[in-house]
This record gives structure tokens, sequence and C-alpha cells, in this order.
């Protein structure tokens, strides 16, 4: 027996491990993730989106921009849950210790896509939503 351990009691549990790793801590996870955004990126190049929301005067200036300043809000609050906070205190990042931050994220998310497709929906109709799946999926959820 261990000389820390006294003889009528039960040994310490032994420490948990350290959190660590993201949710791209797979290949396969990290591999899928830069798929996405390959073949998101690709497909809005292709169909000249950024060109088009710098150029015409059909796109809605004003959701544009509410739909970037939430999706800037988003990034950052990702990029400190998971660059920061989670490192600093060597938590796991799980929806039961996050709650508020992960229905802040969802509502950021659908105030940035419902902006998105509103600014889109006068130039290009049913394809905004193509757009926006591009865009949210594809580029800023990853």
């Amino acid at each position: 027996m261990p000389p820390s351990v006294s003889p009528g009691s039960a040994p310490a549990p032994a420490p948990s491990p350290s959190p660590g790793g993201t949710i791209y801590s797979h290949p396969a996870s990290l591999l899928w993730a830069l798929l996405m955004l390959s073949s998101a990126s690709y497909g809005l190049h292709e169909t000249r989106l950024l060109p088009a929301l710098l150029g015409s005067r059909l796109i809605n200036g004003a959701a544009l921009t509410a739909s970037l300043l939430s999706s800037l809000s988003l990034l950052t609050m990702k990029i400190y849950l998971e660059n920061v906070r989670a490192p600093m205190y060597k938590e796991k990042l799980r929806y039961e210790t996050h709650r508020p931050q992960t229905h802040a994220a969802m509502a950021l998310l659908l105030l940035s896509s419902a902006a998105f497709v509103a600014a889109l929906w006068p130039k290009y109709g049913f394809s905004s939503l193509l757009y926006a799946a591009m865009v949210g999926y594809g580029v800023l959820f990853q």
C-alpha cells in the first residue's frame, strides 16, 4: 500500500485526463471540413457571387450588413470559445456547460442566414437559399 493512503480509506481517484482536442481532432473530421469549405468556396466562385454582392443594385444593403455583422459576431464568439476559453480553463465545450453561448450562436446563425437570404432574394429568388446554405454551412460553419 502506498504511504500516502491510510489503512481504512480508499485511494484517491486518478486525475482525469485533460479534455484537449477539438471536433477536428480526428483526421476524417478535418478532411470533411476541408472538403465542405473547398467545395462551397469553389461553388461561390463559379457563381460569381462576390462581384454581384459588391456591384449589384438589386442586393439589399441593409440586410447584407446585418448578415455580415451577425456572421462576424458568431465567428468572434466561436474563436473565443474554442481557442481562448477552452484551453485557458481546460474545459471541453459541451451543451451542458455552455448553454447561453450555444443559444446565442444558434440565434446569430439564424439571423445571419435569414438576413443573407433577404439580401439576395431580389436578385436571385429561390437560388438565394442555395447560396445561403453554401455560405452558412460551407464557409461560416466550418
